[in-house]
């Protein structure tokens, strides 16, 4: 078997890389595209400017849902097949397949207070709490001795911008599960003086056992973030 093997670096297959060429000496017209991580590589393959020549298709079947990674979250923890798992799901440029919605996740982002696009945003976002929501009850359902999955696994999910609309990166969206903290409660702060994300990582290193004071731009803990009483 010799089929031709093009290895990419980028989200985008065409991103500085030669697929076309390899495309072009094989007759390629049509493009049909499956793969692991349908919310990144595929997607950012399907919408590539590169891509419009060959009508490029999405094969559903043959593509990782969300769903799909979240009960390889799970098991990965479970068996200790890794202690850390760094997952992302971008907007992106593409409609959602989500009823209700569209418009690209994107635009609707900066939505510039407009109350429809408001509205539309809502759908995709509400769908994103429900799939985390999921991934807590999966680790919390996880057995362990002497308590749950959920309660030895310190779980973020959170954004890079407090306010996607004008790229505003203050007053970030934070939320934190597990780890045996103390949860069930909202934190807010002042604008003015709000404590640096970077303060919470130093709390989640002391809780796995780092001798950890500081880190990056952190000057202190997050008041009201404490472990649960035994």
């Amino acid at each position: 078997m010799n089929e031709p093997v093009v290895l990419k670096e980028f989200a985008d297959s065409f991103e500085k890389m030669t697929p076309e060429e390899t495309l072009a000496k094989l007759g390629v017209t049509e493009l049909l595209i499956s793969g692991m991580m349908t919310q990144n590589c595929v997607t950012h393959t399907a919408i590539s400017k590169a891509a419009e020549k060959y009508g490029a298709t999405i094969l559903p079947d043959c593509c990782t849902t969300v769903d799909e990674m979240i009960d390889l979250m799970q098991l990965a923890l479970q068996t200790d097949s890794t202690r850390f798992i760094d997952f992302a799901l971008n907007g992106l440029n593409a409609v959602p397949v989500i009823p209700g919605v569209t418009s690209d996740w994107h635009n609707l982002s900066h939505h510039g207070h407009d109350p429809a696009k408001l509205a539309e945003l809502k759908v995709p976002e509400i769908q994103q709490m429900k799939l985390f929501g999921e991934l807590l009850t999966k680790l919390k359902r996880t057995r362990e001795e002497g308590g749950t999955l959920l309660d030895r696994t310190i779980v973020m999910f959170g954004s890079n911008l407090g306010n996607a609309s004008s790229h505003d990166n203050k007053y970030m969206p934070i939320l934190a599960a597990g780890g045996g903290f103390e949860h069930g409660q909202h934190l807010a702060f002042d604008p003015q003086k709000n404590p640096p994300l970077s303060n919470l990582y130093v709390q989640f290193l002391r809780r796995l056992g780092a001798d950890a004071n500081a880190l990056g731009s952190s000057n202190g803990t997050i008041p009201g973030f404490v472990m649960a009483r035994a």
